[in-house]
């Protein structure tokens, strides 16, 4: 059953939409996410990273159906990265979409494990067509803090900008991880136990991120559908906390 506690944010999530003029109707998304945020904000006071998430997600005010575009729009820019790596390269991601709080307004986090690929070509992720890179930075061996208990990972940061193309913001923020030998194990990189990690072809292939939502969200006692989009609760809602998320 859901928790007091659970049951006081969900109360409380609502109130924040009356005041912001937000209908029930088509905003079940947003409303579980409110909650979720509010379970870590016990006073009415809204700060820190969890205030900045409720005064963010309300003035969005978005819908159930403007998520639903947003993961579309975040699985678009993974293609373009994923369509440049090679075949044996695997994402991780992690954040609040592997959490099941996917919001209009959320970015993408993760690893990418580039694979084989050289450390010249990881150097030059930030000229791929359609994106503007706000920061690069590649890590070579000789960098011991970059390195794992290996020794043979090359780790740069990516940061997905603004399309040229379309002139929206995609907001991905990978950790890019070109290994000469060996696995990435996401647990050395700080990961917890729910990150989903996906081929390339996955990502090329199919809406994994709207599979993952869509997992992770009904793992909460939801029943979602899409086209047309509806969202009820499918028995009593449990809303695990972030540091207590097990994979079924």
């Amino acid at each position: 059953m859901l928790s007091q506690l659970g049951k006081v944010s969900l109360q409380r999530a609502e109130r924040l939409m009356t005041k912001a003029n937000i209908p029930a109707q088509g905003h079940a998304i947003l409303r579980e996410n409110l909650a979720s945020y509010l379970e870590h904000l016990p006073t009415e006071e809204y700060t820190g990273r969890w205030g900045e998430k409720v005064s963010r997600d309300l003035e969005a005010g978005y819908t159930d159906t403007q998520v639903l575009e947003r993961l579309h729009q975040l699985e678009q820019g993974m293609r373009e990265l994923a369509a440049h790596l090679p075949e044996d390269a695997n994402f991780w991601i992690s954040g609040g979409i592997s959490k099941g709080r996917a919001a209009a307004v959320s970015d993408l986090d993760g690893f990418v494990d580039c694979g084989g690929l050289p450390p010249e070509k990881l150097q030059t992720i930030r000229d791929l067509p359609g994106w503007n890179s706000r920061r690069l930075s590649v890590f070579l061996p000789q960098n011991k803090a970059a390195l794992s208990p290996a020794g043979d990972w090359l780790i740069g940061n990516y940061y997905g900008g603004l399309s040229k193309e379309t002139g929206q913001t995609r907001d991905i923020d990978l950790i890019l991880v070109g290994r000469t030998d060996g696995k990435f194990d996401p647990s050395d990189a700080g990961m917890g136990e729910q990150s989903a990690c996906f081929s390339r072809e996955q990502v090329l292939r199919t809406d994994f991120l709207v599979e993952l939502f869509q997992q992770r969200f009904q793992a909460k006692g939801y029943r979602i559908e899409f086209e047309p989009m509806r969202i009820d609760a499918d028995g009593p809602v449990r809303r695990p906390a972030e540091l207590e998320w097990h994979l079924g």
